[in-house]
């Protein structure tokens, strides 16, 4: 049933389309993003949200303002992944 699949390795795509992000503008949304979580990460305290999806009461603990910082870092930098890409507009 399985005859020609190659089952025991996960497809990668990363290289063709990371080859589309000019790498040193790669480097520089890796360097902000790491930097970013640093901060987050190592003074959680001090995290504010002021993002009104996150203001219900439920977003109020630590746990919860570190998962909706981390998705607002995660979604900031996956978008400017995206404009990153030396493509038309059209495409993007």
């Amino acid at each position: 049933m399985f005859a020609g699949m190659n089952t025991g390795v996960a497809p990668s795509l990363a290289p063709h389309h990371m080859a589309l992000i000019p790498p040193e503008r790669l480097a520089e949304i890796q360097k902000e993003y790491f930097s970013e979580f640093s901060q987050l990460a190592t003074n959680p305290e001090a995290i504010e949200v002021k993002d009104r999806r996150f203001s219900g009461k439920a977003w109020h603990s630590s746990w919860s303002k570190m998962i909706a910082a981390t998705y607002l870092l995660n979604s900031k930098h996956l978008m400017a992944l995206a404009e990153a890409v030396d493509t038309d507009e059209k495409m993007k």
